[in-house]
């Protein structure tokens, strides 16, 4: 038996030096995995490829059950932790323990179509692509009331997007046909090349657990001078585990703390930053006001406020400004 918080060694895969390393972490989700490595079995193309599993906290037997099952399909290295070590520290252990030049992440509740790492590795023939991604369609982004809301409330636009306010927005409902120069990359379904990931020293594991770890790699990754875009011939389709899943007010509450971090990084080296985040915070209350009415949450803006105050008490006080884009 693993120390707790230690990570042991499952399988590894044969083969090395693989082109692309298709990165998956995973928390007690070990029914949901199999789809999405059924997947990456049914790939087409030449590109070559090896899938890293880090597994946490899986019952017995279950690593090895998937190790033996998928080694036959892919280079696969698998390992498993007792214990979670959240999002950005599990993605920055899989990264030290992947061989790929390409280094691409996938949520464990991600289906992907066949062509997914064939249309990935054709990108990266533009050296100044430091990553890219693909749309993910989520259940229910098709609905009317969806599509006409969430633009008007400021939750989506038409790309990846980081706004005045060091909002992140995403494309809810559909991704244009034509590519986009992106701010940021959706963590269940974005690759980017190794030596950029290195040169920012991977994920921000200050963040806790959970959340932020895509857009806050990509802002780095671009202040280093890399390009990111997204596109649609990566699309794939989220069906989201209700395992792990925290209830709304909590999330909503811990979300909000973990954001201003990353707007202080975002727009910190701008003049009356903090105005800016409030001014935008604001806006952002009607919206989740309404969730709170719709989801039966109707003190949900005071668990915002709550996150807000919470993650501008957490914030440094010795007046440091972080580097910007200008």
């Amino acid at each position: 038996m693993a120390e707790p918080g230690a990570i042991r060694v499952v399988c590894r895969a044969r083969e090395v030096g693989q082109r692309v390393s298709v990165i998956i972490v995973s928390y007690r989700r070990h029914e949901e995995i199999v789809h999405c490595l059924d997947d990456l079995a049914a790939q087409v193309g030449a590109v070559r490829f090896e899938v890293v599993l880090l597994l946490q906290d899986y019952p017995n037997g279950v690593p090895e059950m998937l190790a033996e099952h998928f080694s036959a399909a892919f280079p696969l290295s698998v390992f498993h932790a007792d214990e979670g070590l959240g999002v950005h520290g599990a993605r920055n252990a899989s990264l030290t323990r992947s061989s790929g030049e390409i280094i691409a992440f996938l949520d464990d509740d991600i289906r992907v179509p066949s062509d997914w790492v064939e249309t990935l590795a054709s990108y990266y023939v533009d050296q100044s692509l430091g990553g890219v991604g693909g749309f993910v369609e989520n259940p229910g982004n098709r609905r009317l009331v969806t599509r006409v809301l969430r633009p008007v409330l400021g939750l989506s636009s038409r790309r990846y997007r980081i706004d005045w306010g060091g909002f992140h927005v995403i494309p809810w409902s559909s991704h244009p046909d034509r590519d986009q120069d992106a701010d940021w990359l959706s963590g269940g379904n974005m690759s980017y090349r190794r030596v950029a990931l290195e040169d920012v020293r991977g994920f921000d594991e200050g963040y806790g657990g959970y959340g932020y770890d895509d857009v806050d790699v990509a802002l780095r990754i671009r202040r280093a001078g890399w390009r990111l875009v997204s596109t649609r011939r990566l699309a794939v389709r989220h069906c989201p585990s209700e395992v792990n899943r925290e209830a709304l007010p909590d999330l909503i509450q811990a979300e909000e703390a973990r954001r201003v971090r990353f707007v202080r990084r975002a727009i910190g080296h701008r003049r009356a930053w903090r105005l800016r985040y409030l001014a935008r915070f604001g806006f952002h209350l009607i919206a989740v006001t309404l969730q709170g009415v719709a989801r039966g949450y109707p003190s949900l803006p005071l668990r915002a406020v709550s996150g807000a105050r919470r993650g501008l008490a957490e914030l440094p006080g010795d007046g440091r400004r972080e580097t910007g884009d200008g």
